[in-house]
């Protein structure tokens, strides 16, 4: 580490802190009738602090990776991108507000400003399958991988085209670092570029998904060994294999560690299919990929093909059920069964909902809001209805106020 980069490092930080106060109090005049001179002003003033703010953020990340972790810990860094998002979503505020001034002004009717990202442009370009990204890190690889070849290589497309593209898969963080940008040719690379600084980083990304092999869980049955192991064992050592790491040198590790997170019954399966002398080599890791890719099928045929006999209920019994069952209602049995596999909505896995997400919890309160208002997701419960009609009426015990009651983090 050079001393020249953590005093630049540094000093960008505390820039941007100071314009994020500037800004917050800008901001602070949008709802107020009152103020709308002092929030004119503020506007006007708007161009010349973002330009200030885009070359503190600039510099901060050029000069990022050559300072240590254990000097500016990664907290400060991830609330350094979180205050520069936060400026942005509040400049389009301020913009928003004044604009609508300028046409009460000129006695015109005020228009909402267009979506950043260009419906308009979209619709008149073939609809592409394409992942989201919302700047988690573990994401990163697999989003951008597919994005450069369903987008990025085509040749027919052009650069704003392309910039439609991304602008349209790109949720919370990520969102925030480009959607300042004009849709134009010349954007397309700006935005490539910021993504790139700012979570193509070899040593993070190792991190990320060295922590996602050795967090995955222990697997109880058959049903969790999918998505809950499998599926991110296979994301976490491709994306390896794409930094340039030795995967394949590490196959008996890998081994160890994986077969550890598997239950009693299926490890012995395995043991059984590999059982080795003293002169015969170790078990493979891709031989356990195999297995478990065997297991999985397995599971699945198991699954798909419903027994049907004398265990199977009567049809009279099926009759009877219907008809006591309320109309709408689900049956006892059917509940319970849904109540043991809730869907999280933001990270998309199993075993939690999306108001108990560690992921979603850990966001900054104005990502998750500006989430919440792009899903349509009731602010008080996350679920999929106006907060008017939530069934959750317990306010906040510390404002009194309807919103998510978020839990404490682990």
């Amino acid at each position: 580490m050079t001393s020249t980069a953590f005093t630049v490092v540094r000093e960008s930080c505390s820039g941007i802190t100071t314009h994020l106060r500037w800004f917050s109090s800008a901001a602070a005049l949008v709802t107020r009738e009152n103020r709308t001179e002092a929030l004119m002003d503020r506007y006007e003033k708007c161009p010349a602090r973002l330009q200030q703010v885009e070359t503190l953020y600039q510099r901060f990340l050029l000069h990022l990776e050559d300072v240590p972790m254990e000097s500016f810990p990664k907290e400060r860094r991830d609330q350094v991108h979180e205050d520069y998002v936060q400026i942005m979503d509040m400049a389009d505020d301020i913009a928003q507000r004044a604009r609508e001034v300028l046409a009460l002004r000129a006695g015109v009717p005020p228009t909402r400003a267009p979506l950043k990202t260009p419906v308009g442009l979209l619709t008149k370009l073939p609809s592409l399958d394409l992942p989201r990204f919302d700047g988690r890190l573990d994401k990163w690889m697999g989003f951008i991988g597919l994005f450069e070849s369903l987008v990025d290589s085509r040749e027919d497309l052009g650069p704003s085209q392309k910039l439609a593209y991304l602008l349209s898969v790109l949720d919370g963080e990520a969102r925030g670092f480009v959607q300042h940008l004009p849709i134009c040719d010349g954007s397309y690379e700006v935005a490539r570029s910021l993504l790139t600084k700012r979570y193509h980083n070899q040593r993070c990304l190792a991190d990320a998904h060295i922590d996602q092999i050795m967090d995955l869980p222990i697997v109880s049955n058959a049903p969790q060994l999918r998505t809950e192991l499998l599926n991110p064992l296979l994301i976490a050592t491709n994306a390896l294999n794409r930094l340039g790491l030795p995967v394949a040198q590490w196959s008996y590790l890998l081994l160890r560690i994986v077969l550890k997170r598997l239950p009693v019954s299926m490890r012995t399966r395995f043991e059984q299919e590999h059982a080795r002398d003293e002169a015969s080599p170790l078990p493979t890791f891709d031989q356990l990929l195999t297995f478990l890719e065997n297991e999985c099928r397995t599971g699945d045929v198991m699954v798909a093909v419903a027994p049907v006999g004398p265990s199977s209920p009567r049809p009279t019994n099926q009759r009877r059920t219907a008809q006591t069952t309320p109309k709408g209602k689900a049956s006892p049995r059917f509940a319970v069964a849904q109540a043991a596999r809730p869907d999280c909505r933001f990270c998309k896995s199993q075993g939690h909902r999306t108001a108990q997400c560690q992921v979603f919890v850990a966001l900054h309160v104005s990502s998750r809001r500006r989430i919440a208002k792009a899903r349509g997701w009731c602010f008080s419960c996350l679920g999929d209805h106006y907060q008017r009609a939530c069934p959750d009426t317990h306010p906040c015990p510390i404002c009194g106020g309807q919103h998510l009651k978020v839990p404490t983090l682990k």
